[in-house]
């Protein structure tokens, strides 16, 4: 395949083999002891007047091994280096074992048992029966026939043979189990990553069921790095990185334009696209060159007309980057992956529906609290006021911006529980009676009930129902105090205070600008948070109020 190139995932080539980390195990263990029994057997060899050869081979063999195991120290060094080296070593081993023996060089320190450890640990990691059989007939066959040839036949003689197919019989029923061991634990993994990610669906954190789903596949399928985008909702023809995930070092791109590189395809064509290349870099703007990797599309499913048909259309992809190229994912590995792909799809979908019918709500919410506030002349706009005057204080002492939403939003559904109260009460032109007040008092818990089923978050639905508490306790309706008062609803306990104080009313003219201070002053402390309280004054000094209040300020003006 040249570099570069990629392909639709159905033709993936079945030479991209998953690694297991337990044959890189299994190699460390025999490299060790291969390495030993080299020592050893070249420090008898040296014995030997005549083994000189033979300690200059047993200790060349056994440098080799300890080198290959520096080599696999680490999973990256092993899958670029260790894997191939230890895999040639075992052959140069062998070849060494043969040579020796077919000139007699080895057949008294019998070092060609050697051959026993050397076959089962390339039958255990490489997976190749044949392999191995050459390997263990060439030394026993080699050593066989040198013994014969320099006394006489006889059943001895095969003993070297016998030994070696013995061997790689052993190493044949060890790799059988080890495989379906191998298989189990992988289809465990797959089945876990599956299950983890279908119970994370129906969570409305989305971006967390995207970073805890991408995680959970870049680890189980042995990924080196992995990406997820999403087609943005302000421009369709770009993919936003929304999750990353990395083992090592890796920086991703923030936007990648639909049909360019991998990620790019994968959406544009709707199908999953493997590839393998020395140059991805300037494609992906990645910080690190893979050698192979897969991207799956996220495929969203919507209904065309109710209970007939369904389009299936991508939203996004899942990218997974794999340093090594043979560390690419096997085809069960691939299955697992598009089937994560669809559920993640499906978690989307569901995020997004739910915001829509969220923002639905909201607005037919926001227009019925507007047209609740047409019903009392001298509340009008009331709701809209407040909402402004506590962004600005929010802002003012650095609220972050999921708190300056809940301001927002709360604020303007606040006095939403005044569909309950009669117009009578509501637009009644002197005090009200105790009788009245108290159902006023009501129009708080009415809001908080009716918009608990919305799933509003807890700090709006906070703002709805105790925007009339106090700091010392004597507000309504659960008398809350101190610490028990969030930020936001001490913010909006001012706001709505001072709107009150600030705009006409049925039983009162517009209060005086310094009059509403000396109130805020007076109860700072008491009713009303002075943080809050400086904050607003900050802004009246400011002049950030003056074209909100002056119409009102103005008809003070001229009625004096």
């Amino acid at each position: 395949m040249t570099p570069g190139s990629a392909r639709p995932m159905e033709v993936l080539s079945t030479s991209m083999t998953h690694r297991n980390a337990g044959r890189k195990v299994i190699d460390e263990l025999f490299l060790r002891l291969l390495g030993l029994g080299w020592i050893v057997a070249g420090v008898l060899s040296a014995t030997d007047p005549g083994g000189t050869l033979i300690a200059l081979f047993c200790f060349t063999a056994a440098i080799l091994n300890l080198h290959a195991i520096s080599l696999s120290k680490n999973p990256a060094s092993y899958a670029a280096h260790g894997r191939y080296f230890s895999s040639n070593l075992r052959i140069f081993e062998t070849l060494g074992l043969a040579f020796g023996s077919a000139f007699s060089l080895f057949r008294s320190e019998r070092i060609w048992l050697l051959v026993v450890p050397v076959v089962l640990a390339d039958s255990l990691v490489e997976r190749s029966i044949r392999r191995s059989t050459v390997m263990a007939v060439a030394v026993g066959l080699t050593c066989g026939v040198a013994d014969g040839s320099q006394t006489y036949w006889s059943a001895f003689s095969l003993m070297p043979l016998f030994f070696s197919l013995l061997t790689v019989l052993f190493a044949s029923v060890l790799t059988y189990y080890r495989e379906n061991e191998e298989h189990l634990v992988s289809r465990n993994q797959r089945m876990n990553t599956l299950m983890s990610t279908a119970s994370m669906v129906a969570a409305r954190d989305i971006e967390r069921t995207l970073s805890r789903a991408l995680e959970s596949v870049v680890t189980d399928l042995g990924a080196t790095a992995g990406m997820i985008t999403l087609l943005s909702d302000d421009d369709r023809g770009v993919l936003e990185c929304v999750s990353t995930f990395s083992q090592q070092d890796v920086s991703f791109p923030r936007m990648l334009e639909v049909g360019d590189g991998i990620t790019g395809k994968t959406v544009s064509a709707g199908e999953p696209i493997a590839f393998e290349s020395s140059d991805l870099e300037a494609i992906e703007g990645l910080g690190f060159t893979p050698e192979a990797g897969v991207s799956v599309p996220i495929i969203a499913r919507a209904s065309q007309r109710t209970g007939r048909t369904y389009q299936e259309s991508p939203i996004g992809a899942v990218t997974l980057l794999f340093g090594n190229r043979g560390d690419a994912i096997e085809p069960d590995d691939l299955a697992l992956l598009r089937s994560v792909s669809y559920l993640l799809g499906a978690a989307v979908c569901n995020q997004r529906m739910e915001e829509t019918q969220r923002q639905i709500f909201l607005r037919t919410m926001e227009s019925l609290a507007g047209a609740l506030e047409a019903r009392d002349d001298y509340t009008r706009g009331h709701s809209h006021r407040v909402c402004e005057v506590s962004l600005l204080i929010g802002e003012e002492l650095g609220l972050s911006m999921e708190e300056l939403e809940d301001l927002r939003i709360g604020t303007t559904l606040h006095d939403i529980g005044k569909i309950g109260v009669p117009d009578a009460i509501l637009n009644k032109p002197g005090r009200l009676t105790d009788e009245e007040y108290e159902i006023m008092r009501q129009h708080p818990v009415i809001g908080f009930d009716i918009c608990s089923p919305l799933q509003l978050s807890k700090g709006i639905l906070e703002i709805i129902r105790n925007h009339h508490e106090k700091l010392d306790g004597s507000g309504y309706p659960d008398g809350l105090k101190g610490d028990q008062l969030s930020k936001t609803l001490r913010i909006v306990c001012v706001a709505d205070a001072f709107d009150a104080m600030s705009s006409p009313r049925a039983y009162r003219n517009v209060m005086t600008l310094s009059s509403v201070l000396k109130e805020l002053s007076r109860w700072s402390g008491v009713q009303f948070d002075p943080d809050v309280v400086q904050a607003l004054g900050n802004l009246l000094d400011s002049g950030a109020l003056d074209e909100m209040y002056e119409p009102f300020w103005n008809t003070l003006a001229e009625a004096a």
